[in-house]
């Protein structure tokens, strides 16, 4: 596959949302987090081998080949990457679409089960031990979305100054509205703002910078634990 990045055409940003200081973000701890999660990723892809073969079995059987996507996404740097998810819906879902079947109906109902669990992106274990993306880290945004948020404002780029990640801080305050000031509490993550920076994923930018400029283990380790409240069934319905 051959990706390129996108024709960037920024627009104003807003004064409130100044450029993130890049001599201010942590250095030591993503500097040695790839060599931290490397065996993780190692070890994790032996141990769900059986699961992720039986997922692409269940896959196949439910709406057919191919049971594995490649999406292209904007890694760090604005450098793009495919990444991994079982597929979900049915066969020539976007041919369906544009003759008017509406989007719930292009998910099948394993589909609907990969998504209300996340397995659908259990597959991105393969994109962490190839480097692509961590485990925690802002949620890669895909390419053909990147154009239209720039025209918006010039904000975005800021979410690519650290590796994308399988979850992140605005997934679990997503999945588990419930325990939002629980989290925001005890990280340090001031209330969201009143006047959101963003129109299009108003909630997202707040929580993507406050994860980069302040990336460590500890907020890496409490972002995995609420994720695995989120896989365990205490999660809203996968959007």
């Amino acid at each position: 596959m051959n990706e390129e990045a996108p024709k960037i055409v920024f627009h104003p940003r807003p004064p409130e949302w100044p450029p993130i200081d890049e001599s201010k973000l942590p250095k030591l701890y993503p500097a040695v987090k790839r060599v931290l999660e490397l065996p993780v990723a190692a070890t994790l892809t032996v141990l769900l081998s059986p699961i992720l073969i039986g997922l692409t079995v269940g896959a196949y059987v439910s709406h057919g080949y191919p049971a594995l996507f490649k999406f292209p996404r904007m890694g760090k740097g604005g450098k793009p990457f495919s990444i991994f998810k079982f597929r979900t819906m049915v066969v020539n879902a976007k041919q369906k679409q544009a003759e008017g079947l509406p989007h719930d109906q292009l998910i099948t109902k394993y589909g609907h089960f990969l998504r209300n669990t996340h397995l659908d992106e259990l597959a991105q274990v393969l994109n962490v031990l190839f480097g692509h993306i961590s485990f925690v880290g802002p949620r890669p945004i895909d390419i053909d979305t990147w154009g239209w948020l720039l025209e918006e404002n010039e904000i975005w780029p800021d979410v690519l100054k650290t590796r994308a990640g399988v979850t992140c801080l605005e997934s679990i305050m997503a999945d588990l509205p419930e325990h939002d000031a629980a989290i925001r509490a005890l990280l340090g993550i001031p209330p969201a703002p009143a006047v959101p920076p963003t129109t299009t994923l108003p909630r997202r930018y707040p929580l993507d910078r406050f994860y980069i400029e302040h990336e460590s283990l500890w907020l890496d380790l409490v972002i995995v634990w609420y994720t695995l409240k989120t896989m365990a069934g205490r999660a809203a319905p996968h959007r």
